[in-house]
């Protein structure tokens, strides 16, 4: 487990974010034959049943609907609505976590920090090859990974780092830390929407940076 220096305070504050974004994910079909999925199901539905979380319960089975499809064992497919904002909410927070790894200092304040999220992208899918791009294009790239279950990338540009993150083999989390000052990444954003409206080319990094914004190419990276 990866651990960093972090208030009460702060820590309280991302608490249910976290549970839910844990939960969410974890009952996905698409997380179902993952084996920390699997090994930790039981202490999952534990701790759901647990009294003090029925609303909690009740508030995840109103964003589950029945499909018209079974599975193997004959159990219906139930698909669940996810919010978005705090799943993306839970993603900033291990930006935040693997940069003070990754630097050994905190997110400056002063910074950018922009997530997106985005389930089952395989590596033909224009935005991983887009982040590929970006990878390779950067004079310096780190991994690493926690146990089986998550693992992540990043690569290091000048005051900017682009963060790529996997939970459960299917669920991504796409990040940017942005340290140059608000003028320059103000003019930065207006010269790559003003070379888009004129028919140039955009560097794949400013099309990241149009997370949390309207995407110049048409990304289908979801933010909050």
């Amino acid at each position: 487990m990866l651990t960093v220096p972090c208030c009460s305070e702060c820590n309280s504050g991302f608490t249910t974010d976290d549970e839910y974004t844990r939960v969410a994910l974890a009952l996905d079909v698409r997380a179902a034959s993952h084996g920390d999925v699997i090994g930790g199901m039981p202490s999952l539905m534990r701790w759901l049943a647990n009294p003090g979380r029925r609303g909690f319960a009740r508030y995840l089975a109103g964003q589950m609907k029945p499909l018209p499809i079974v599975g193997p064992n004959g159990a219906v497919i139930v698909k669940a609505t996810q919010d978005v904002r705090r799943i993306d909410a839970t993603g900033e927070r291990i930006v935040r976590g693997i940069y003070y790894i990754q630097k050994r200092q905190p997110v400056p304040k002063s910074a950018l920090v922009k997530v997106a999220s985005r389930a089952g992208m395989t590596a033909s899918d224009p935005d991983m090859l887009m982040i590929a791009r970006v990878f390779r294009a950067a004079p310096e790239r780190r991994d690493g990974a926690v146990g089986r279950a998550f693992s992540y990338a990043v690569a290091l540009a000048d005051r900017r780092t682009v963060w790529l993150m996997l939970l459960y083999d299917y669920f991504f989390w796409v990040g940017i830390v942005d340290e140059r000052d608000v003028v320059e990444r103000e003019a930065d954003l207006n010269a790559a929407l003003t070379r888009k409206r004129a028919g140039s080319t955009v560097t794949d990094l400013d099309e990241l940076a149009r997370i949390g914004g309207e995407p110049l190419e048409g990304s289908a990276l979801r933010s909050r």
